[in-house]
């Protein structure tokens, strides 16, 4: 959970990936792209065009999809991306503290 608290994004985009495969799979994907950027800062998330989020659905850092729709949802996590940095100025869970 302490996680969470310093890289709130990744459990927003984990939960946007909770859709029609395991719950295990779909809360590794946001990891998986922090690894292929780097680091699991939000400005490395927010760098990357749709068009490398496509990419990285496609083939994944192991040469698979990853996710079963990985078109839909290569969108759906650049949408949870754009959404926090254009509504909440990149800070996810600002409001709770």
């Amino acid at each position: 959970m302490e996680e969470f608290k310093k890289y709130p994004h990744l459990f927003v985009l984990g939960a946007i990936m909770d859709t029609n495969i395991k719950a295990s799979q779909a809360w590794e994907i946001p990891y998986k792209i922090a690894s292929c950027l780097g680091g699991k800062d939000f400005s490395l998330f927010a760098e990357k065009d749709l068009e490398y989020y496509h990419g990285i659905f496609e083939k994944g850092p192991e040469g698979k999809s990853l996710h079963r729709y990985k078109k839909r949802n290569a969108k759906y996590f650049y949408k949870g991306i754009q959404d926090i940095k254009t509504n909440m100025g990149g800070e996810c869970f600002k409001y709770m503290e």
